[in-house]
């Protein structure tokens, strides 16, 4: 209804087990979260900040009727030994019954996979490497599910997609297909793409996209609107 009935501040630096972590808040890092979600069966939150030097993935749980920092944060950026280049979209998933923290790291197009005290796990169709690859140039900026299908919105175009970013279908850890919402009549300009829900309703599987209005292009006369747009999955025969 609207309440707001807790809040998470940024972290003073005594919260969590990993002292990296600790220290890069205690000593004034930055808090920008990029996304959060709900581990129902470890009854936690964890929340991804990107942006910073220190793209982590940030664990939060109710004590109290409140909701706190604590415990065993992890990640890090790429070049101060961490596996994240603006860790951008966080999601649950099940994987041989348990809990399954995924992180898409926009900034160099990979998924990755962790235990929710920040294990590395090996992703469906990872093969050795773990991660998920993604096509050249790609930059994930959400994760969201239907059935076993990932969704991934990309904030820029590939090389094949006319200048103009596509939503990508995964399945196993490979591309299998994707939706790109400015090929569309009346969508040209959402060239951004930013977030993807699929809903499931009377039978019908909904796609609902988002787009982001970038600025800097706008002033520049190249036109691009911040948008929601609805699809539809239809069979093709």
């Amino acid at each position: 209804r609207g309440e707001v009935i807790a809040t998470l501040t940024q972290p003073k630096g005594t919260e969590f087990d990993n002292p990296t972590v600790n220290e890069y808040f205690a000593g004034g890092g930055k808090f920008t979260p990029c996304d959060v979600v709900y581990l129902p069966k470890t009854q936690s939150l964890v929340t991804v900040i990107g942006y910073t030097k220190g793209d982590y993935a940030l664990p939060a749980k109710l004590v109290d009727g409140t909701w706190q920092w604590t415990g065993a944060a992890w990640g890090g950026k790429t070049n101060a030994g961490g596996p994240f280049r603006n860790a951008h979209g966080v999601q649950v998933a099940s994987q041989g019954g348990q809990e399954a923290v995924q992180v898409a790291s926009r900034s160099h197009g990979r998924v990755y996979g962790f235990t929710p005290t920040g294990a590395t796990i090996a992703l469906p169709g990872a093969g050795k490497q773990y991660f998920i690859e993604l096509p050249a140039r790609s930059t994930p900026c959400y994760i969201s599910y239907s059935n076993d299908q990932m969704f991934l919105p990309l904030l820029n175009a590939l090389p094949d997609t006319s200048g103009v970013a596509p939503v990508l279908v995964v399945d196993e850890g490979k591309p299998v297909g994707r939706l790109i919402p400015a090929e569309y009549e009346g969508l040209q300009y959402m060239r951004h793409m930013h977030g993807f829900c699929p809903v499931k309703m009377v039978g019908r599987l909904y796609g609902i996209t988002l787009s982001w209005p970038n600025g800097g292009e706008n002033k520049a006369g190249k036109r691009n609107d911040g948008q929601i747009a609805i699809f539809e999955a239809v069979e093709v025969k």
